[in-house]
């Protein structure tokens, strides 16, 4: 039995469970809102998008009472939090995805340690969960994970940064260095030169020479050629 067969929607005594079918009108629903810049723009869906969802899945199944609160509201932060935490446990070693039967492989030793952290993981040992690559296309782009929610091209654009940051503190000292030896070689002047003149021929603070920094490389471009 997959795991969305038997999860439910609602709090205490309005608690429903939800049939396949209805999981899956509402997880296509919200993939083509996702595609749709009138539903999501930004990173977020708009205003008034759960009301749209009870109105699909009511033309869809008549008579099923599903409504924004609490089940529609309900399911989908469900949806989204078994995301997260899976999304979560892949960055974890020890952990990969059966793309086939669409369930969490590792070790069960492993899991029962991940779940002392991780409360939403629980339920998932073994169970399939056959939306998970939908729910990367609605959610994939847009969570918010803290330090760890780097993109790609993010990534890249930080490791750029520190490139340029690493040239230009070498480039500071090596200038530092030149300074320093151009100083020493105006101080080692002719005998009987006035040392107002050698004073005069010092390198004025602060005038360092410029270089100009390497290229860099777009690395984005060519992770996208290997794609």
């Amino acid at each position: 039995m997959d795991i969305g067969q038997s999860s439910q929607g609602g709090r205490g005594k309005n608690k429903r469970s939800w049939t396949k079918a209805e999981e899956e009108v509402l997880i296509n629903s919200l993939l083509e809102m996702t595609t749709d810049p009138s539903w999501k723009a930004d990173g977020s869906f708009k205003s008034g998008f759960k009301n749209k969802l009870e109105e699909k899945l009511n033309d869809k199944f008549p008579g099923c009472g599903l409504k924004v609160v609490p089940h529609i509201e309900s399911k989908i932060k469900w949806f989204r939090d078994k995301y997260n935490v899976l999304s979560e446990m892949f960055r974890t070693s020890g952990f990969s995805w059966d793309e086939e039967k669409k369930i969490i492989l590792c070790e069960r030793q492993s899991y029962d340690d991940f779940c002392k952290q991780h409360k939403n993981a629980q339920g998932l040992w073994n169970v399939p969960f056959p939306f998970f690559d939908q729910l990367a296309t609605i959610y994939g782009c847009d969570r918010a994970t803290g330090a760890n929610s780097e993109t790609f091209v993010q990534v890249v654009g930080n490791q750029q940064n520190e490139t340029i940051n690493l040239d230009k503190d070498q480039t500071d000292e090596d200038d530092d260095i030149e300074d320093t030896e151009s100083v020493n070689q105006s101080n080692q002047s002719t005998p009987g030169e006035p040392s107002s003149k050698r004073s005069k021929e010092k390198t004025p603070k602060g005038k360092l020479r410029k270089r100009k920094l390497p290229e860099v490389v777009d690395l984005t471009s060519s992770f996208n050629n290997v794609i």
